[in-house]
């Protein structure tokens, strides 16, 4: 099971595994990728028919056409580093939030606003049949001072600004989710699970409108697996340990790896 949670961790490493042919809990290389670009991964999930917020690409010197409110995104950067929420009041600078985000990617997401409703991660698990399973909800409970997760909503940092752990307040698993919210959460971790091809796992961060509408935001593949994991604390709200979480997912890799070990192998020009 990785632990890197570095760029390099989750792809470079991942695919020297895969060509070593040691078993791999999680998505390959290729998938890690694509998830770590903001913009090419709603690509992806929005053509698989997945609701994503209207947006462009910005590059360096490029200025948003549309109208605020927007969030402005380094396309390659986690944790909400370089996230800003351009309203145009209060004063607020267009040039330094292009320069904020520009300073973490050459390329930026400029991104439809969606007024808070509320904001969640789901996650699918892979039965063994191949079917998903949509996990008990996430939510992050934000406000209208506080309108989106920034990146002090998700780590906690040293005197010296290094990130040491992550933060744990403001936020309930399992969320509370009536049958319809929930519906429209598993179409849309379902749709982008498959579209992204994903493996074993994946996880989604997802805005819902003050009309119960979910938007899918961003993929969040990685997983440690530790005690207090995403995923492990997801299967708990629905009864699940973590060593059978654990266990479940690590026996499938090995298993995998066995097929392909034993399957013929077909040899081109």
């Amino acid at each position: 099971v990785p632990h890197m949670f570095c760029l390099p961790g989750m792809t470079t490493y991942r695919a020297l595994f895969d060509a070593m042919k040691i078993p791999l809990v999680g998505n390959d290389a290729g998938v890690m990728a694509l998830s770590t670009n903001k913009a090419q991964s709603r690509a992806v999930v929005a053509a698989a028919g997945v609701k994503v917020p209207e947006a462009e690409i910005l590059n360096k010197g490029d200025r948003p056409k549309m109208q605020p409110p927007f969030v402005l995104k380094p396309c390659n950067e986690d944790n909400s580093m370089g996230i800003t929420l351009y309203t145009g009041k209060d004063g607020q600078s267009l040039d330094e939030a292009l320069e904020t985000a520009f300073s973490f990617d050459s390329e930026v997401l400029c991104e439809r606003y969606i007024a808070l409703g509320r904001e969640v991660r789901c996650s699918v698990l892979e039965r063994e049949d191949g079917s998903l399973e949509l996990l008990p909800c996430l939510e992050y409970f934000l406000s209208e001072e506080n309108p989106i997760r920034a990146s002090k909503d998700k780590l906690v940092t040293d005197s010296r600004g290094v990130p040491v752990t992550v933060t744990t307040g403001g936020r309930k698993c399992p969320a509370d989710i009536d049958d319809t919210l929930r519906e429209k959460l598993e179409h849309l971790a379902t749709r982008s699970h498959r579209a992204l091809g994903c493996r074993d796992y994946s996880l989604y961060d997802v805005r819902i409108d003050p009309q119960g509408e979910p938007y899918f935001l961003e993929a969040c593949l990685y997983c440690s697996f530790a005690p207090k994991s995403v995923i492990v604390g997801m299967s708990a709200g629905k009864g699940t340990e973590q060593r059978e979480v654990f266990e479940t997912l690590v026996n499938r890799a090995i298993a995998r790896q066995k097929r392909a070990a034993e399957a013929p192998q077909l040899l081109g020009m």
